[in-house]
């Protein structure tokens, strides 16, 4: 084999494609549980409610808050929850802060 241009050939390591593909034949089959929410799925173990969530926008940021639009579907009776038009069943997910504070008089 041929040494790529402005490379030494004592430092450079070649693989055939026959032993890429054997690595990833072995990952493959090697086959482990899955997690607790491998389908985005979120279970309460207080009253058995299951929702569902998607991600559909992240915006990376300069801090470990999360700036993303998500969406979540909650398996409930329809009837009872109004729901925005373009969703359909599902319903946005967006971060926001809920505070309670004092007012004070005078």
């Amino acid at each position: 084999m041929a040494t790529p241009p402005n490379q030494n050939p004592e430092t450079v390591s070649f693989f055939e494609p026959f032993q890429e593909f054997d690595k990833r034949l072995k990952a493959a089959r090697e086959v482990g549980p899955l997690g607790g929410e491998a389908f985005g799925e979120s279970v309460s173990l207080y009253n058995g409610a299951t929702e569902f969530g998607a991600g559909d926008l992240s915006v990376p940021g300069n801090s470990a808050l999360a700036v993303e639009a998500r969406r979540r579907f909650r398996i409930e009776d329809p009837r009872n929850v109004p729901r925005p038009p373009g969703l359909g069943d599902w319903e946005l997910d967006l971060p926001h802060l809920i505070g309670t504070f004092q007012s004070e008089q005078g």
